[in-house]
């Protein structure tokens, strides 16, 4: 679970900024907590709702989470492709920094970095709890001088050598997460927090942007019926009129697949025997594809079911877009409500509401609250939707606000910074422009004449 988030000089965020998920003194929604289980543990918040007026920073702040989990499993080893803040004049030649603290398997670490286009220069992984830090690595690069030192690493001296040598031969835009947990060495059993630092960001961290489609759905689809079943019940927990999904087959050399042929006939000889796919057809349909053992390629794609005239035994087949943008949106969250009932699952959504009723999101919430008690998962999302504001419905702690100061800088706050009463209608104060993070009107300059 994410527990803090700090980043600086990346996007629209040139000063150090952090969004925190640990609990504040509010004794409202007590089963929002993840209690720590020892004295020295930390609890932690199971939401963070962010709001902010368009251009505020909110996407920004998720993107920038995005850029390490890439950087991190996908190693950016020629040039780390980013923006730093653009409005001030310093900014360039400044470092940037991003920092994560999270929770996973017992142990609550800290991984960071500081970087430019070029390198990053220093690098850092702790565990820690309320009253200590532990280092377990850190690494620094001064030109070409890299210097790696560990510790409470349950290592022999050899071992250690060997982990030095790979942090001397990772690339300059590469970090040393990713060059470890890609080469030989992960194969060492004394490194389990590097490893689960690595985990943290490919098994524990989704990252859902409005465009964002789940790649495993056609495969989860056709072969796990108890997933299966979970989708057909959440299309109908959110009313979206479908009655079942289906997968069904389709010539890979059709039409159907509306593909370039020459496009096709290499996939056919790329794919390896046994390995599968998702492609995206130009009739922006999508398929799953795989290599049978004759060299074959067999294809299938989703459909949506509804009944006709009403009746269960006569059903319509519909393909996905033909479904409105709300359902489809839809869709693409239910694999998070299988995800989030599992331990340490982090889901980011940015733009929750996008093409969705106030009502549906809300529903998507509380099915969050109700459905993960005690369970060690996280939902954080950005949000215009002022009716979520609600104490009802989320802690004051969880809500957030990115704002635009006058010098163009997005900055993070916490309702949790301002004096709220318990009774507070929050959506009213917000509206009303109380703790700020509302779209401006500007009327300095005149409105020009059009001949």
């Amino acid at each position: 679970m994410l527990i803090r988030f700090t980043l600086d000089n990346v996007h629209s965020f040139n000063t150090e900024q952090e969004i925190l998920l640990t609990p504040g003194k509010n004794r409202n929604h007590m089963h929002h907590i993840i209690k720590g289980e020892k004295a020295r543990d930390i609890d932690i918040l199971k939401a963070a709702v962010i709001y902010g007026a368009n251009a505020s920073g909110k996407s920004n702040l998720i993107k920038a989470l995005a850029l390490m989990q890439r950087i991190i499993l996908h190693g950016d080893s020629d040039t780390i492709l980013y923006d730093r803040f653009k409005l001030d004049s310093t900014s360039e030649n400044r470092l940037s920094k991003l920092e994560v603290e999270f929770h996973i398997n017992g142990v609550n670490y800290a991984y960071g970095f500081t970087f430019d286009k070029l390198q990053i220069k220093s690098e850092w992984l702790y565990f820690f709890n309320k009253e200590k830090d532990y280092k377990v690595f850190e690494r620094t690069t001064e030109g070409r001088d890299v210097s790696v030192t560990f510790d409470n690493l349950k290592l022999s001296t050899k071992e250690i050598h060997n982990l030095e040598f790979v942090g001397t031969i990772t690339k300059p835009a590469e970090c040393f997460l990713h060059a470890l947990n890609n080469s030989n060495v992960d194969k060492i059993k004394g490194i389990d927090m590097i490893k689960d630092a690595y985990k943290w960001f490919s098994e524990s961290l989704t990252i859902i942007f409005p465009e964002s489609k789940y790649g495993s759905l056609e495969s989860n689809i056709a072969t796990n019926e108890s997933f299966k079943a979970l989708f057909e019940w959440a299309l109908d927990y959110f009313d979206t009129g479908i009655t079942g999904i289906q997968s069904t087959d389709v010539d890979f050399w059709s039409s159907e697949v509306e593909l370039p042929k020459r496009l096709k006939e290499q996939i056919q000889k790329d794919l390896k025997i046994g390995d599968s796919g998702i492609v995206s057809a130009l009739n922006q349909l999508r398929f799953l594809i795989k290599k049978q053992s004759n060299g074959d390629i067999s294809a299938s794609k989703l459909m949506t079911q509804r009944k006709k005239d009403g009746k269960i035994e006569d059903l319509v087949n519909f393909e996905i877009n033909e479904e409105s943008d709300g359902t489809q949106r839809i869709m693409d969250f239910i694999p998070a409500i299988a995800e989030l009932r599992k331990d340490y699952q982090v889901f980011v959504i940015d733009e929750i509401e996008r093409s969705l009723h106030v009502h549906l999101v809300r529903k998507f919430l509380s099915m969050f609250f109700e459905r993960t008690q005690g369970v060690k998962s996280q939902l954080i999302v950005t949000t215009h939707e002022s009716q979520l504001m609600d104490q009802d419905l989320i802690r004051k702690d969880e809500i957030w606000l990115v704002e635009k100061n006058k010098k163009g800088e997005s900055e993070l706050k916490s309702i949790e910074d301002f004096t709220v009463r318990k009774d507070l209608d929050i959506m009213k104060a917000y509206l009303q422009n109380r703790f700020g993070a509302v779209p401006h009107f500007s009327s300095r300059k005149p409105e020009p004449i059009l001949n």
